[in-house]
């Protein structure tokens, strides 16, 4: 196989697995940090990525570096994206099972628990950290910050509701903050990514 012959493979087989996962290239890039004009090039042959890039692509589609450099079709990806929706419906689904699981327990004990339905208050920031989790992971960097969020005030909302001091309503102030610097990372992040694209 020539050099010209190898690029073209891997282009091919590039642009397969990111069409099987059903991502546009300029949702690749974010993902990798990379401009879109990379991610077409690599597609195109004009170039290729480096092993590391690569590598981290394998892993992402669930293929493995051969993958990526085999004559024969490219096979469908182990994680797709059906699984980055199911994977975290599943797993807040077992946050709230186990809030409901441990509602039901208290109700049934001998003497009264009070407060005992602020287990499904605590269940919304639990859940928010899954989110968080899986949007890191698999989802687009917006999503990211949507859940980053809804934890701040989610977090807020626990305390608001457990803790009886004087005073306990300067949280949402405190979430107020949090949420600007969130904004704030987030705003710089996505420059920072930018900027590193088209140096």
């Amino acid at each position: 196989m020539t050099d010209v012959e190898f690029r073209k493979t891997v282009a091919k087989n590039l642009a397969a697995y990111r069409k099987m996962s059903g991502l546009t290239q300029l949702e690749l890039a974010e993902k990798l940090n990379y401009s879109d004009k990379s991610v077409s090039k690599w597609e195109r042959g004009d170039g290729l990525p480096d092993v590391y890039v690569l590598k981290t692509l394998a892993d992402f589609y669930g293929v493995t570096l051969n993958d990526f450099v085999s004559e024969k079709a490219p096979r469908r990806p182990k994680s797709s994206r059906r699984q980055h929706v199911l994977i975290p419906i599943l797993s807040v689904m077992v946050v709230w099972l186990v809030a409901t699981i441990v509602y039901m327990v208290l109700s049934m004990l001998p003497f009264l628990v009070p407060g005992s339905c602020l287990v499904f208050i605590f269940a919304i920031p639990v859940t928010m950290i899954v989110l968080t989790v899986f949007s890191v992971l698999w989802w687009h960097q917006s999503l990211q910050l949507v859940a980053v969020s809804g934890l701040v005030w989610t977090i807020a909302l626990c305390v608001f509701r457990t803790v009886h001091i004087h005073g306990v309503y300067l949280i949402w102030c405190v979430a107020a903050v949090i949420q600007v610097m969130a904004v704030l990372w987030f705003f710089l992040m996505f420059k920072k990514g930018r900027k590193n694209n088209h140096s």
